[in-house]
């Protein structure tokens, strides 16, 4: 969850050097996933078997709460909407449209 979330936050907040930044999330990602059985197992080794999953929860637990700390507030904001064809005034249903059609 917390890796979908940042990679939604960095499309939505770095429009122009998107390709970057997800570069480096999946460096972190790789990085993760070359050290995080070595870490692991240095758990296992020293504190016992669930010493490795209490660090686990620990480290999402941290993580979630730094997203909700960090996402920027102007991705909270709604869009405006755009405005639709009916409220237009130039329509061809407009009586401006349609005098020129008063000859028939």
């Amino acid at each position: 969850m917390a890796v979908t979330t940042g990679f939604s936050i960095v499309s939505s907040y770095f429009k122009d050097d998107k390709e970057k930044y997800i570069g480096f999330m999946e460096n972190a990602l790789g990085l993760g996933f070359i050290c995080g059985p070595i870490i692991g197992s240095l758990f296992y080794g020293f504190a016992g078997y669930s010493s490795a999953f209490y660090a686990l929860a620990f480290i999402q637990f941290y993580t979630i709460i730094m997203i909700c700390v960090y996402i920027p507030g102007s991705l909270n904001e709604e869009p405006e909407p755009e405005s639709s064809y009916l409220g237009r005034t130039d329509s061809i249903y407009s009586s401006s449209a349609l005098s020129s059609y008063d000859e028939f």
